[in-house]
């Protein structure tokens, strides 16, 4: 849970996180030691990976299929429909019976596939899928029972409620800015026909330069 809490909001992870340098803590958790194999990540690097464990949880072919070419570049030669054909060709076999994702079988497929096809993965993503092997390897001679499946679900849920409260809140502030634009507006043409009211010999110049100004803050 730790390693992952650090790949999503932290954007950063654990280059090696094996059984040498993990730690067993109390409540069953783990801590993981020797800060300088940790690698960050950037913000537009870490939604992309995001994706992919969010597509291998909800068994989303497109999604992954998609976020897997945004991690990569490809050789201007390169037959990306090819690539894809052979990347859905072998997508059964990155599940278990059970639909627990098995994190080897996808990273061999993956990486040997780029490899035919002259595609260059992001290196940051190969060491991250890398490490989360490591990981599970490692901590499943510490707890048999361990489960990353169970673990990505449950973070690929958050991710998904994060990225939907923001979307809410986007539209929420984006409709209050069109109602105090039409606010504005209303207030203006009001101001308006309060200065024409008002010319009987005097110019209102204070009433003409508000609504003046209201009028350029509405454009």
């Amino acid at each position: 849970d730790a390693f992952f809490s650090q790949v999503i909001y932290h954007n950063f992870f654990h280059k090696k996180p094996n059984e040498d340098n993990i730690i067993v803590l109390e409540e069953n958790k783990f801590g993981l030691l020797k800060p300088s194999f940790y690698s960050s990540l950037n913000v537009e690097l870490a939604e992309k990976i995001e994706n992919i464990f969010i597509a291998l949880v909800i068994t989303d072919r497109n999604l992954l299929l998609k976020s897997l070419i945004d991690v990569s570049k490809a050789d201007k030669n390169t037959n990306l429909d090819e690539f894809k054909e052979e990347l859905l060709f072998y997508f059964g076999e990155h599940y278990d019976e059970k639909f627990n994702i098995n994190l080897q079988s996808f990273a061999s497929n993956t990486f040997s596939a780029a490899k035919r096809h002259n595609i260059n993965l992001s290196k940051d993503f190969v060491s991250l899928i890398t490490s989360m092997i490591i990981l599970e390897e490692s901590i499943k001679k510490i707890d048999n029972d361990f489960n990353l499946t169970e673990s990505l679900k449950s973070k690929a849920q958050e991710i998904i409620k994060t990225r939907e409260d923001a979307s809410r809140s986007v539209r929420s502030i984006r409709k209050t800015l069109l109602n105090l634009k039409d606010a504005i507006k209303n207030l203006s043409s009001e101001m308006n026909k309060i200065t024409k009211h008002g010319k009987t010999g005097t110019e209102h110049y204070g009433l003409e330069k508000i609504s003046s100004d209201l009028d350029k803050s509405s454009k």
